[in-house]
């Protein structure tokens, strides 16, 4: 028969274990949406299905429960693959165009524009020349048109 305090103590093993377990699945979780299936190079690990995937996340495992930390792995695999194996680039470098980039292109593309409106509405209390044809109605579509500017 047990002692009252063996089976407290044996549930706490217990539950430390799961919660253990429960981290090293959380990390590899992680890791695998870090980092772009080696197969194919469009799909991070989390969600790519090939065999080259599926060994990869075996050894994350693996590895996390051997007690090495994330950003080892990272960069063993940084080693073996080179930084393509990244899902995102670091911020740093060459890579740091990849952020910066889109952002310097839509403020362009807002200056740009703002200044095509400007130049396209006018000025206020100036009309546009407009090139009337030459006839008989020259001038009254002119007085027309000069009606409508108020």
């Amino acid at each position: 028969m047990s002692r009252p305090g063996e089976a407290g103590g044996l549930l706490l093993l217990l539950m430390a274990g799961v919660a253990a377990a429960d981290s090293t699945d959380d990390r590899a979780s992680s890791l695998e949406r870090q980092l772009v299936a080696p197969c194919c190079w469009r799909q991070p690990l989390s969600e790519h299905l090939s065999e080259e995937a599926n060994r990869l996340k075996a050894e994350i495992r693996r590895r996390l429960a051997e007690g090495w930390t994330e950003q080892e792995i990272r960069d063993h695999y940084v080693r073996q693959y080179g930084l393509a194996i990244l899902a995102k680039p670091p911020y740093q470098g060459f890579h740091l165009l990849a952020y910066l980039l889109p952002m310097l292109f839509l403020a362009g593309l807002g200056v740009g524009l703002g200044r095509w409106l400007a130049r396209t509405r006018g000025q206020p209390g100036r009309a546009d020349p407009v090139a009337l044809p030459p006839g008989p109605y020259a001038a009254q579509l002119a007085q027309e048109l000069r009606g409508f500017e108020r």
